[in-house]
């Protein structure tokens, strides 16, 4: 199925991914064989009736595990499959979240792209390592992190604050709330907040997650999940905000 020609104001393709054709085959079958069984039967009543209800549902699902493509562009992505396509630009987001996984050794992208008005677009693919595929993902997640931040960083000067992630008191780790300010973290602990001076944090990044630590310890303070949607634009704006702030100059003794 190739994208409609509008698409392609998207620019270069930078990553695709189909379902498994397996997948389709086996729930086709299914079908077919729960179809078997309600013919078989020889008398329609309520059980053959669902019965051959479960089997068109099932169908359904193999016509769209068929024909179901997910594209990502430099400036846009597109989902398309038997029941349509949707599409969603860049330049329509609010903001956006990011991950990596790595299945049989293949990397697995997920974009959750959340756009100003609407229902978000969840895009998974599977860049071809081959043909630097993960390079390009990673660079337009820096182009987008950049373009967002730069959003982000407007809220916070009309308001003092800005919004980093939503807390997930149901994720393991748990993850706060997590606001910043121009000169630090805005932690929320039960109901109360935390102000956590950027120079009091030592940020690292492992295994998918944020661990802000104490300054010069092991302490976490902090966790957010990298998936979490407007992690990388917060993060980005963080950094950029630190690195900015003046640093103190030592004192002679």
């Amino acid at each position: 199925m190739n994208p409609p020609q509008s698409f392609r104001d998207f620019g270069k393709l930078v990553a695709s991914k189909r379902l498994p054709r397996a997948n389709g085959v086996i729930v086709g079958l299914a079908a077919s064989g729960f179809a078997y069984l309600a013919i078989s039967v020889g008398e329609v009543n309520g059980t053959v009736i669902g019965v051959i209800l479960f089997s068109l549902l099932l169908l359904l699902i193999c016509a769209w595990s068929w024909t179901y493509r997910a594209t990502l562009y430099e400036n846009g992505a597109v989902v398309q499959s038997i029941f349509g396509a949707k599409s969603l630009g860049f330049r329509n987001l609010r903001t956006f979240g990011y991950s990596r996984l790595s299945m049989r050794g293949q990397p697995q992208d997920t974009l959750t792209l959340v756009p100003r008005t609407g229902k978000s677009l969840r895009i998974v693919v599977q860049p071809d390592v081959r043909s630097n595929g993960d390079v390009d993902i990673s660079a337009l997640v820096e182009v987008l992190s950049a373009r967002f931040s730069e959003q982000i960083e407007k809220e916070l000067t009309r308001t003092s604050r800005v919004a980093w992630v939503e807390g997930r008191s149901a994720a393991m780790p748990a993850q706060p709330a997590v606001a910043l300010s121009r000169d630090a973290f805005l932690v929320a602990s039960g109901k109360d907040e935390l102000k956590i001076p950027f120079t009091d944090v030592d940020g690292s990044i492992q295994n998918g997650f944020y661990h802000g630590r104490k300054s010069g310890t092991r302490k976490v303070l902090f966790t957010i999940a990298c998936s979490a949607v407007g992690f990388y634009p917060g993060l980005a704006l963080q950094q950029r905000l630190q690195a900015s702030r003046p640093v103190p100059e030592a004192k002679l003794a």
